[in-house]
């Protein structure tokens, strides 16, 4: 699934408006989470993390990459596109190893 140029454009200006920013600058997500606690957002009747998505607007990530999407700030529903970064799972489980919430 490909969301369009015309949809990202829309998403961008969307997303900031379904959080609250907290006191360290993150976009805590005030919609859907998963289970585990992540946020997550329905395109099409396919759900996706919200983090994967704001990385695919703000970061150049292809939204079926395998690369995961990391967080700086170890605040699981920020979606705060500084506060994030790509990297692979071996970098995912390190970050969990030395305390960091790690993500989709």
């Amino acid at each position: 699934m490909t969301f369009s140029k015309t949809y990202r454009w829309r998403l961008k200006k969307r997303l900031p408006s379904r959080c609250i920013v907290d006191e360290d600058g993150c976009w805590l997500w005030q919609g859907s989470l998963h289970t585990r606690g992540q946020p997550v957002m329905r395109h099409h009747d396919k759900y996706y993390y919200v983090s994967r998505v704001v990385a695919m607007l703000y970061l150049g990530m292809e939204i079926d990459s395998e690369l995961c999407v990391l967080h700086k700030c170890d605040v699981q529903r920020c979606i705060n596109p500084d506060h994030l970064y790509l990297g692979t799972q071996q970098d995912n489980m390190r970050d969990r190893w030395h305390g960091h919430v790690g993500n989709v």
